[in-house]
């Protein structure tokens, strides 16, 4: 899913002290995603629905949400505009392949900071290492 002749390993080896939440349904996407974070985080836990998500982050407070916008019952638009009501600082940056302006419009408009196409992460995680840690603290 990462493309271009960039490697993970352009970015910082040392874990950045935050808390990540990954919310989606594909394993194979939540395997990719929580893959390439762990050069930059190793508190990273992951869920597959939108109930989920908004259950964790009450649970866990974490730093930082990768949600999807498409999964079983309760969809990510309804993640992000619960959690985004119970705690307007949160970080949410949504992670899908519905990445057409319709998607990417409702994300934002729910409360999500940022949106990237899954088959940008590369551009996902220069995002993240570039505005460090305490961006998102």
């Amino acid at each position: 899913m990462i493309r271009g002749d960039r490697t993970l390993s352009n970015h910082s080896p040392y874990p950045i002290p935050m808390r990540i939440l990954i919310a989606d349904d594909s394993a194979e996407a939540r395997e990719v995603l929580r893959e390439a974070l762990e050069e930059v985080s190793s508190d990273i836990v992951e869920c597959e629905s939108g109930e989920e998500a908004l259950r964790l982050f009450a649970i866990m407070h974490p730093d930082l949400v990768l949600m999807d916008i498409r999964m079983p019952g309760k969809g990510g638009l309804w993640a992000i505009d619960r959690i985004h009501a119970s705690d307007p600082e949160a970080h949410i940056i949504v992670v899908s392949q519905f990445s057409q302006q319709r998607y990417r419009r409702a994300a934002l408009e729910s409360g999500a900071e940022q949106f990237f196409p899954k088959d940008r992460l590369i551009d996902l995680l220069d995002y993240i290492t570039e505005r460090g840690a305490g961006a998102f603290c």
